[in-house]
């Protein structure tokens, strides 16, 4: 979904609202899987509701910004990377976090 509808955000017949709500649908659908199987974590590495909280709160700031900008193509795609590597860097933080308090360390894998 991701990729099709970033095709389709450059192409000026697009219907440009449809193509980034679709693009957000698809790293939206993307993230509610990663929550969703984090109960098959270690116990340690499970998801916290404030974590939970915290990535859909971030999502949905990105959201409401891609939406708004949804007329420039370029700036819709900016918004969405950024959300993503905001994101990320929260979920790295976790790991690093619950990792350091439970001793569970394996940095020299990395």
């Amino acid at each position: 979904m991701v990729t099709v509808s970033m095709g389709f955000l450059v192409d000026s017949s697009a219907n440009h609202l449809f193509v980034t709500a679709f693009f957000l649908a698809g790293i939206g659908m993307f993230q509610t899987a990663v929550l969703a199987n984090g109960r098959y974590n270690k116990d340690y590495l499970r998801y916290t509701k404030s974590f939970c909280m915290t990535q859909a709160v971030l999502f949905a700031l990105g959201s409401i910004f891609a939406l708004l900008m949804s007329g420039i193509p370029i700036l819709v795609i900016v918004i969405g990377t950024v959300m993503t590597v905001m994101i990320g860097i929260h979920l790295m933080r976790f790991y690093m976090i619950q990792a350091r308090k439970n001793g569970k360390q394996n940095w020299h894998l990395i």
